[in-house]
């Protein structure tokens, strides 16, 4: 198999980003874009934290959480 399609098949496109602070939902949230997400709690736009951190429950500087889908 292809390089090209072995990447087809396990990317994925997160159209929404939902960011919380301490557990709490941002009001801005959800986002379109990680760029967006990251400078509204005022991190670099080009910082690639959110992407690794996304849906994994990890924190980035100890308050903001990422996830593709909104919390219940």
């Amino acid at each position: 198999m292809l390089h090209v399609d072995l990447a087809k098949a396990f990317s994925t496109r997160v159209l929404s980003i939902w960011v919380y602070e301490n557990g709490v939902l941002l009001d801005d949230s959800p986002f379109s874009t990680f760029t967006s997400a990251m400078e509204a709690v005022g991190y670099s736009k080009n910082s690639v934290a959110a992407r690794r951190s996304i849906d994994t429950g990890k924190s980035i500087g100890g308050r903001y959480t990422f996830y593709s889908k909104p919390l219940k």
